[in-house]
């Protein structure tokens, strides 16, 4: 709750008071929400709010409000699993939409750096080009503004230069980066 900008905290408080404290309960609720009567949600979330004290009101909420079908703690390695599953994926012909699922799922997970090694393992097996510079760019992005890896968005600004050699974004945030280290030589080029 503390990483929450005061818009998104404020809809939290006045949209799901009971899961406020993480936006993957606030996002449970808003599935929930989202159901018709009798309808029903399968979700993959942290299961911290199973078992803290600052939880439960949302646990009461649900247990009287919802049916509950099933919970399975999944444990370590329940992330990992689902990487091997979308290595697999990477050779069905909708992956574009599989990957963009992934994402948001690595977002509301906090796993940004399990899903650029994804990206970096998937990315070269992609026949899709338009499909591969979008994963390069959005491993680039990630590298440099969540992960504060400056050589990897370099690298992978780069890759997308070599597919789009006239790509704004790519141009400026190589600007930016090789003023950032200092590295005026590729800018001369």
């Amino acid at each position: 709750r503390g990483k929450q900008g005061e818009i998104l905290r404020a809809y939290c408080q006045a949209y799901a008071p009971e899961g406020k404290n993480d936006l993957a309960t606030v996002f449970l609720d808003r599935c929930l929400d989202f159901c018709v009567e009798g309808g029903t949600t399968s979700i993959v979330l942290p299961q911290n709010w199973l078992f803290l004290t600052s939880y439960k009101k949302f646990r009461k909420k649900l247990l009287t409000q919802e049916t509950w079908h099933l919970v399975a703690r999944l444990g370590p390695g329940a992330f990992e699993t689902m990487l091997l599953a979308c290595r697999q994926a990477a050779r069905e012909p909708d992956l574009g939409d599989f990957l963009s699922t992934v994402e948001r799922l690595a977002g509301v997970a906090g796993r940004t750096e399990d899903l650029v090694a994804l990206y970096r393992e998937l990315a070269p097996r992609v026949f899709d080009a338009d499909l591969q510079r979008k994963m390069h760019m959005d491993i680039a992005d990630i590298a440099r503004s969540a992960l504060y890896d400056k050589p990897l968005a370099i690298e992978y600004y780069l890759l997308v230069l070599e597919q789009v050699p006239d790509d704004r974004h790519a141009l400026q945030a190589l600007e930016i980066l090789y003023r950032e280290t200092k590295a005026y030589e590729p800018l001369r080029e």
